[in-house]
């Protein structure tokens, strides 16, 4: 059955999913406490708290009650899973593309050949 999704939907949906899977795996490294996802997200949070304003917010939103690190680190782990899916499409992609010259050599031979 063909699919009724554009191109720039099949993109999105396979976008979504590997941003979810990534989000997923980078929570568990930090829970399980791998050094290269923690340093990514101190480098993150730090970055983030480099900023008078949003540091204020942040001191703001605790103050009130709310859970805003936790926010903020799930924030910074959905914005990381985001650009590692993106380039992970991108790997696809160039693969794909890789392949599709490839094939449409191998056609062009065959013809010659033939």
């Amino acid at each position: 059955m063909a699919s009724t999704q554009s191109p720039d939907e099949q993109r999105d949906a396979k976008l979504a999913e590997l941003t979810n899977d990534r989000a997923f795996m980078i929570l568990a490294a930090l829970k399980a406490g791998a050094e290269q996802n923690t340093k990514l997200m101190i480098q993150d949070v730090s970055e983030f708290l480099a900023d008078d304003q949003a540091l204020g917010q942040l001191i703001r939103d605790t103050a009130n009650g709310g859970n805003a690190f936790h926010d903020l680190l799930q924030k910074l782990i959905w914005t990381e899973a985001e650009r590692q899916a993106e380039q992970e499409l991108a790997h696809i992609a160039r693969h794909n593309k890789e392949l599709s010259i490839a094939d449409r050599v191998h056609r062009y031979l065959d013809r010659v050949a033939a």
